[in-house]
This record gives C-alpha cells, sequence and structure tokens, in this order.
C-alpha cells in the first residue's frame, strides 16, 4: 500500500493527511496560524508561519507514523484562494505579510479601476472586487519598498507552498487558482498582457500554470521524507470539494461550509455565459480536459460563529450551537446580517457592515445564536437562488459545520431541496487526493457515503423566514449608503 501526504492550507490552519489508496484517510496532523487584523477591513497572514506550520504538521506525523510517512508516494496540495504572497527569490521572504481573500483594503482602488469591469469580466469571469487577487499584488507592489521588479515573485497559498516545498526551484500555479487572480484569460487559460496592463502588474513576477494533474515539482519537505515524491494533484479548495463531491455532470452543485462559503456548480466544459452576480472559473482541468465552474460568493459563513464564540463570547463548545434548535422554536423575527467585510453575491456592496436587528426585552443570548446559524442558510438561500437552482436539484454538503444536524435541516427547509452531505469532512483535501491518485496510482474508483436530509418546513413559515431575512439586509443596505452619504458631506 502507497500514501498520498495531502495538504489542506485553509484560512485559519493547516492541515495534513495521509491518505492509503482506497481513500482511507489513516493519520492528520493541523496547526493554526495567527490571523492579523491591523486596521478595520484589513486580515493578513504571516506566509513564514504558516510553512512552518505545514513542517510542523509532517514532522509531527513522522514521529507519530513513521511506517506510513516510509511509504508516502505524493504530496496533493489544496488551499485557501485568492490569498496574495509576494515574496524576494533572493531570499525567499515575503516583502510583507499574505493578504487574504477577505481582506478589503483595495475597496477605493477597485472603484477607480471599475472603469474597466466590463472588459475585465468578459476575459476573467470576474468582477474587480478586493477579493480577488490582483487588486492585492497592485497593493504591495506600491506600498512595499521594492528594487528591481524581476527579482520578486507572485503566488496564491499553493504557489507560496510549492516553491518551498522544491527549496525555490519551482515557481507554479494550478489553473483553477489562476483563474481566481483577475490576470488569467478564461478562455485562453493563459495570463492576459492586457489584464496585467490594466492592474499595472509585470507578467514576470507571475507563476507557470499548470493543469491540476501535472508534476507540479519534488520534495521530500525540508528532508522530513527520506525520498523526494512527486506534487500532484493542486487544485484552489472549492474547486477541490466539487471535484470531491463527484459533481461530474453539468449542473451539479455543491456548498461548502467553510469560513466563508462557496455555492458552486459544474458549468461545463464550455466558458459559461455571464450572470448577474456569479463568477466564473475553472473548475478543474484533469487530462487535458477543461471543465469550468461557476460560483456565488458568500464573504462571511462560518467564521459568524467563530465571532461569536471568540470575540463575544456566547458559547465555549460546539454542543451549545447543536441545541440550540431545540431549545428554542424559532427566531422570533431576530436576523443577524454578517456583514463584518462587506456583502456579496447578490449584493456586492463592501460598504456594508454586520448588523443583528429584531431584537426584543425577553430575547436572550440563544437568539442571536441562532439567527448566526440560520445566516448561513440564508446566505446559502440567496446565493443559489442567483445560480438559478430549482427545487428539482440536489445540493451537495460539505465544510466544518456539518456536525450541526439542525442546521443542515434549515438549509434544507429554506432551499426547499434535498441536502446530501458527506461524512467526510475534509472534501476538498479528498478533491486534491482524488486527482492526485489518478495521476500517480491510475484508480478512478470512488467512494461516497453520505446522510441525506430532506424539506419538511411550511411553505408560509419558509417565506416569512426569508422574507424577514431580506428585509434585515436592506436595513444593512441603507446604513451603508447613509454612511457613504455622510462620507461626502463631511468632504466639503
Amino acid at each position: 500500500m502507497k500514501y498520498i501526504l495531502t495538504i489542506d492550507q485553509s484560512t485559519f490552519s493547516t492541515k495534513v493527511f495521509i491518505i492509503d489508496e482506497e481513500s482511507n484517510m489513516l493519520a492528520s496532523s493541523s496547526y493554526q496560524h495567527q490571523q492579523y487584523y491591523p486596521q478595520n477591513g484589513w486580515v493578513e497572514h504571516d506566509g513564514e508561519e504558516i510553512y512552518t506550520n505545514l513542517l510542523k504538521a509532517v514532522s509531527t506525523l513522522k514521529k507519530e507514523f513513521p511506517e506510513l510517512v516510509a511509504k508516502v508516494a505524493g504530496i496533493a496540495i489544496t488551499n485557501q484562494r485568492e490569498t496574495t504572497i509576494l515574496w524576494d527569490k533572493r531570499t525567499g521572504k515575503p516583502v510583507h505579510h499574505a493578504i487574504v481573500w477577505q481582506c478589503r483594503r483595495t475597496a477605493s482602488m477597485c472603484e477607480k479601476l471599475k472603469i474597466h469591469q466590463d472588459l475585465v469580466e468578459k476575459l476573467t469571469g470576474l468582477k474587480i472586487n478586493p477579493y480577488f487577487s490582483a487588486p492585492k499584488i497592485k497593493w504591495l507592489i506600491e506600498n512595499c519598498k521594492l528594487d528591481e521588479i524581476d527579482n520578486y515573485a507572485f503566488g496564491t497559498m499553493e504557489s507560496w507552498l510549492i516553491y518551498n516545498l522544491t527549496n525555490g526551484k519551482k515557481h507554479v500555479s494550478d489553473i483553477t487558482n489562476a483563474s481566481r487572480t483577475l490576470l488569467m484569460n478564461i478562455e485562453t487559460l493563459k495570463w492576459d498582457e492586457m489584464l496585467c496592463s490594466i492592474f499595472d502588474i509585470p507578467s514576470i513576477i507571475l507563476p507557470a500554470i499548470l493543469n491540476n494533474d501535472e508534476i507540479f515539482g519534488y520534495s521530500d519537505v525540508n528532508g522530513i521524507l527520506d525520498h523526494e515524491v512527486p506534487i500532484c494533484g493542486v487544485i484552489g479548495d472549492s474547486q477541490a470539494a466539487l471535484y470531491a463531491q463527484h459533481c461530474f455532470e453539468t449542473g451539479s452543485m455543491k456548498v461548502t461550509l467553510g469560513t466563508g462559503s462557496s455555492v458552486m456548480i459544474n458549468a461545463g466544459s464550455c466558458k459559461p455565459q455571464l450572470t448577474k452576480g456569479i463568477v466564473n472559473a475553472v473548475g478543474w482541468c484533469v487530462e487535458n480536459r477543461i471543465i469550468y465552474a461557476q460560483e456565488a460568493i458568500i464573504n462571511c459563513s462560518c467564521d459568524t460563529l467563530n465571532w461569536l464564540k471568540n470575540q463575544i463570547g456566547l458559547f465555549k463548545k460546539e454542543a451549545q450551537l447543536n441545541s440550540i434548535w431545540d431549545e428554542i422554536e424559532n427566531n422570533d423575527g431576530v436576523y443577524l446580517v454578517p456583514a463584518f467585510v462587506g456583502l456579496s453575491v447578490p449584493w456586492w456592496n463592501d460598504q456594508a457592515r454586520a448588523s443583528i436587528c429584531g431584537l426584543a426585552r425577553n430575547h436572550d443570548y440563544k437568539y442571536i445564536l441562532r439567527a448566526g446559524l440560520e445566516s448561513i442558510a440564508y446566505q446559502i438561500y440567496d446565493a443559489a437562488t442567483a445560480l438559478g437552482y430549482t427545487s428539482n436539484q440536489i445540493m451537495n454538503i460539505d465544510g466544518g459545520a456539518v456536525s450541526n444536524i439542525g442546521l443542515l435541516q434549515f438549509i434544507a427547509d429554506i432551499l426547499n431541496v434535498e441536502v446530501k452531505v458527506s461524512y467526510n469532512y475534509a472534501l476538498s483535501a479528498m478533491g486534491a487526493y482524488e486527482i492526485s491518485r489518478l495521476k500517480l496510482f491510475g484508480q478512478t474508483e470512488y467512494y461516497e457515503d453520505k446522510k441525506k436530509y430532506f424539506p419538511t418546513m411550511d411553505e408560509k413559515v419558509r417565506n416569512a423566514n426569508i422574507y424577514g431575512w431580506h428585509q434585515a439586509v436592506k436595513g444593512v443596505l441603507a446604513v451603508a449608503k447613509l454612511d457613504n452619504e455622510v462620507e461626502i458631506n463631511d468632504k466639503y
């Protein structure tokens, strides 16, 4: 039996799994990294800390499972997308903390660049928005003291990890992560000089683009492995989950319950038409077959629960969240709109800020917890609606919150669809693993084990819940507009 060392570098941690040829996760290790919030709306990570954590995780596995690590035959990688890092090739050191996908520091820059929106969207399938990588690169170039630009390299997190894993030999990116930068032409599948010109980014700093199942390089993980193995099966985390959910048919759909959430559909082998509020991307390219994806992005999903736990202190253990559904019958008109970093689909408003509304004197913290949980389902409903879903479709769900049975049932109720939930909590890792396994071992067998949920909510109750949510969102948007007006008046 041979094994694949699978890395899942997410927004909050670096997780490493050892997975055998039959998709069994035999061992895992993970380390969290620090979140930096230097200013309101700014989010950063320390790239060196993340790579150090990767080495620590692999070292831990070697110490605890030496017989498994000795038989590692390949490395697969999935990662948080859009997070941007710029480093000096002479030293291998970042010139600045990585700018995280959630970061909104480039909002004003993006507003000025929106005169190019139609052309950029046509070429990339994306919107000019702080979410994506190009404005982050532009900010780093303009705000860091650089000398000759060809001494520097840009990468999203998979590129940074591979550069370090190969001791600086490989500066590469996979096609899914590249498609989220605003710099790759979604039709030619290459870096586009016109896009580089719009964002004023020298193409010399960009990595080579490879298909997901190509060999990205070879590594012994800084000597932790006793032999070099190929790095293969590299893919952005949301696309990896789509692959692992085996959404191989056009129109099949999934949502990943992560820090943010990605509602994504398989859009087939032809470049999809532009749809209002939706972004297009590459789903994957395996065995030289391109599959496109359409995605509705939710900025703040399970991160709302992190905020309620860590910043507000409303609960300590996940069991408290699981019991909320039984402790209070409904939200009683309380809604939490988690616009901590603006609202994404279908609103796309960067100025919006979070709000809790509908509170009465008889409400306690449990109503706020329930409102936080419910906000995940309402945002998924809005995202799926923008993608044009119907009640005949199936929503495949994965991610960290799948242990909350009440939330899964509420999602089925609000969307009025059948929900299938993977028992595997690490589907992004499994997607990268399955691509790597196909390339390295030639295996195509897929293993599925899912639990099903069916809608049970009365239609009137469902519609009332959704109406209340939309009224809460409208209130947030109204305040955002008022804030803008006040800002303008202050200037004059």
